[in-house]
């Protein structure tokens, strides 16, 4: 099956000119932890997640979680966020996209979600315009 059979043609992106606070708006709205950036034309830029807000908001905390005695603080994390709310997107947004073209099999798609270890999978057109998102839950409704 071919990814465009496979994808859900949500567009739903961030530029990356918006601002944190934006971001995480669209977050909450569209239900997901993690959102493509496009460029005016809808070409794929980058990706970025709650976690690169929260190591944005909170730098040392993803390595702090992996210490048996840190308790967060949710008054640190407030603040953090407030810190960085306006900043724009492109500054802690990852750059180095995996996508997957539209033409391509279910399979290449499957492989890259697994070997990057990714929840959300961008779909471009041979323009690299977004034209859809591969969940992992598609790829489950595939083969089940």
């Amino acid at each position: 099956m071919k990814v465009s059979e496979l994808m859900v043609k949500d567009l739903t992106s961030v530029e990356p000119d918006d601002t944190i606070r934006i971001l995480v708006e669209t977050l909450e709205s569209s239900e997901t932890s993690s959102i493509p950036v496009t460029d005016e034309e809808s070409r794929l830029v980058g990706i970025i997640s709650e976690r690169d807000v929260l190591a944005a908001a909170v730098p040392k905390y993803m390595e702090l979680l992996h210490s048996a005695s840190f308790m967060p603080n949710i008054d640190q994390l407030a603040k953090g966020l407030n810190r960085v709310a306006d900043d724009p997107v492109k500054s802690h947004m990852s750059h180095k996209t995996v996508s997957v073209r539209d033409d391509a099999d279910d399979l290449q798609a499957a492989d890259l979600m697994l070997r990057h270890k990714l929840r959300l999978l961008p779909v471009v057109d041979g323009d690299g315009r977004l034209v859809g998102v591969v969940r992992r839950v598609d790829l489950f409704k595939h083969v089940l």
